[in-house]
């Protein structure tokens, strides 16, 4: 049989893409076959010499092979996701394919792209939840515990009015100075504490985030505000605090 009268297509089904081989036949027009291998119907238009497949637009460029990257390492999209908010962007493996995606909890989450199987990580957060003024108040005072492992625990009292937290520096001191950690910047974070005739509220802001602050594991970014309740863990660069009642 001569090559001439061998047609080799590929098939328009994204998740098969196969290369297909068919004898040429005799009749010019449309005919239809099915794919052998995933049986997607298709319709081609001959004659031609590159035969035409007939239908929607392709999911992959027309005489290219599909890239399979499923066992390539995955890839940390940067940026910031936040839960229940849609993005879109293009794979970062194969750069063509498409993709829509919308968090629906907060944490990391891997899923593979649909053209090439490379996988994807993105990490999203919560949204910061915004305090309405009758929120986070109560009677009793706080204070932060530094939480270390093998000693006594260091307490902070929180005064009424607005404290700064960061490491010990003396050319920029804050209110309350955590020794031993580079990691922690000096201005790192401040607490407002509001006394009411109803009682107290406590609201944390970042100031800044050399290294990542964390609350309760969310992390938070320069200038957003979190309210503050009794146990919550805070993580500023590699020091643990607790925020505690003060009794």
């Amino acid at each position: 049989m001569e090559q001439k009268d061998i047609l080799i297509i590929q098939c328009q089904n994204a998740e098969c893409g196969k290369k297909i081989k068919l004898r040429r036949p005799d009749k010019e027009g449309i005919i239809r076959i099915a794919c052998p291998y995933c049986k997607k119907a298709m319709a081609i238009r001959l004659p031609d010499p590159k035969p035409e497949v007939v239908q929607e637009t392709p999911q992959q460029p027309a005489g290219q092979d599909r890239p399979d990257n499923s066992q390539a390492d995955s890839i940390t999209l940067e940026g910031e996701f936040k839960v229940g908010q849609r993005y879109e962007f293009k794979c970062p493996h194969c750069k063509k394919q498409p993709i829509g995606y919308t968090p629906q909890e907060a944490g990391e989450k891997a899923f593979p792209c649909p053209y090439c199987k490379g996988r994807i990580v993105i990490g999203a957060k919560s949204k910061t939840r915004i305090m309405t003024p009758d929120e986070s108040v109560c009677l009793i005072r706080g204070k932060l515990t530094k939480l270390r492992r093998g000693w006594f625990n260091a307490s902070y009292p929180l005064k009424s009015g607005t404290t700064t937290v960061g490491r010990t520096d003396l050319s920029v001191p804050s209110d309350i100075s955590l020794d031993g950690d580079p990691t922690i910047s000096r201005r790192s974070i401040e607490i407002d504490v509001t006394t009411t005739e109803s009682g107290n509220k406590f609201k944390l802001r970042v100031l800044r985030t050399t290294n990542p602050v964390l609350v309760n594991s969310e992390r938070l970014n320069e200038g957003e505000s979190i309210q503050l309740n009794f146990g919550d863990i805070i993580l500023l660069g590699k020091t643990r605090l607790r925020f505690d009642k003060d009794v």
